[in-house]
């Protein structure tokens, strides 16, 4: 069972890692990636292993979004739980996407493994669980 605190602290990971997104700020989105970051979807998994490789992949993201209309995420749901290591939880989310207008780009869901080797928690992996829907 996950205490009060640790609750706080990953909701609040969440908010900043949102803000990050929201402001297209992909160096700040990285802060919140472990090196190595493994992200897997539909199309395969990637391992980023240097800083330099995760900035890359969220400009890139960035730039889809952008041309989207992408104006902010909404973090519609998000379930934590603890695993076996206490500095290690799985995270559960579904993420809305929306234009300035409110209306919405995509919904999906994702899964993370975060970790906190002290310096904070931090996504180790990133699992897109199904494909984006309107």
């Amino acid at each position: 069972m996950l205490d009060g605190s640790q609750q706080i602290t990953i909701q609040k990971f969440f908010e900043r890692w949102k803000s990050a997104f929201d402001r297209f700020d992909a160096e700040a989105i990285t802060d919140h990636m472990n090196v190595p970051l493994t992200i897997v979807s539909k199309d395969g998994a990637a391992a980023l292993t240097d800083r330099a490789q995760i900035v890359a992949n969220f400009e890139a993201v960035n730039e889809l979004h952008r041309g989207l209309g992408y104006h902010e995420a909404e973090l519609e749901e998000l379930n934590v739980f603890p695993t076996y290591a206490v500095n290690v939880v799985r995270a559960e989310t579904r993420w809305a996407f929306r234009r300035i207008d409110n209306s919405l780009i995509y919904r999906f869901r994702m899964i993370y493994i975060l970790a906190d080797y002290g310096q904070g928690w931090k996504a180790v992996v990133a699992v897109n669980v199904d494909e984006a829907t309107e």
